[in-house]
Parts: C-alpha cells; sequence; structure tokens
C-alpha cells in the first residue's frame, strides 16, 4: 500500500512541476501545425469523360482542376497547368483563360477535338509536381443509326 501511495505521489509532484513551469510567453505548448499553403492534392473533373459523334465534328469539354492544401482546403491564386499526355493532333487541344485558381481554389480548361478516330485522351493537370490526370473516351460513330450523345462522368 505504501508503494502505491508513493507512485501517487511522485506523479502528482511530476504534474505539479509540470503546471507551474509548463507553458509560458516563453516556452508555448506546441499547437498543430497550421496546413500549408502548398498544392498537396488536385482533383480533377470532366465535364463529360466520353464524346461520340461522326468523323469530323468538332466538340469541346469543360475541364475543372481544384488546387487542395493537405488538410482538403481549397487554395485560391494557386498556379495550374493543363495538357494532353502524349499530344497528337487526333486527340484534340487544351486551352484555358487564367493560369491561377480563383477564390473557390478553381480553374477551368477547355478541351476541344475535331473527330478523326476513336481513342483515349488523357487530360492532366499539375502544379509544381503534384500532377493528376483523367480519361476522355473518344467514340467515333459510323451508322446513321447510332445514337449520338455525351455520356457524364457524374
Amino acid at each position: 500500500m505504501s508503494k502505491l501511495f508513493t507512485v501517487i505521489g511522485i506523479v502528482a509532484i511530476m504534474l505539479a512541476v509540470g503546471f507551474v513551469t509548463g507553458c509560458d510567453e516563453n516556452n508555448p505548448a506546441p499547437g498543430p501545425i497550421p496546413p500549408g499553403d502548398d498544392v498537396h492534392l488536385i482533383e480533377l473533373r470532366l465535364q463529360y469523360d466520353l464524346i461520340r459523334g461522326f468523323v469530323g465534328e468538332e466538340r469541346n469539354v469543360e475541364v475543372t482542376a481544384i488546387a487542395l492544401n493537405s488538410e482538403g482546403a481549397t487554395l485560391p491564386n494557386k498556379e495550374v497547368g493543363f495538357g494532353i499526355v502524349n499530344p497528337l493532333a487526333w486527340k484534340g487541344s487544351i486551352s484555358r483563360a487564367d493560369s491561377v485558381t480563383d477564390d473557390n481554389g478553381e480553374i477551368k480548361a477547355a478541351y476541344s477535338v475535331v473527330l478523326g478516330q476513336a481513342g483515349r485522351v488523357t487530360i492532366q493537370a499539375r502544379s509544381g509536381q503534384i500532377t493528376r490526370t483523367a480519361n476522355i473516351n473518344l467514340d467515333i460513330v459510323d451508322d446513321v443509326l447510332d445514337t449520338l450523345y455525351l455520356a457524364s462522368s457524374r
């Protein structure tokens, strides 16, 4: 029993010393590390992930990138670039009006293609070393009886 009281006494003394010398202006308690303003993740959204049509038709798809920090909060005024992986003429092009994200951490681009052949186009968004890709499938309609449509990725 005396050992128990001794242990409780030592713990009480340690807590008292900790409270007295613990946190003051010169020795602040370590708090959580504030989330940085570096881009940790890019969320990439496509208006459509399937484009189907006749050869020679021009189609456009809106592409949105959202810059996020390590806590998942959106980051305004961050530079995000867009591109097409392994660009070839039949894969079309991508362009953007702005070079940095808006107040909501978003930046939009326009993907444009004149349908020439079926295939997969990989769109890439990049901010520094952080990248994200998404695919758009191109499908060529050969028969007038086929239905023309744009399939939503949502």
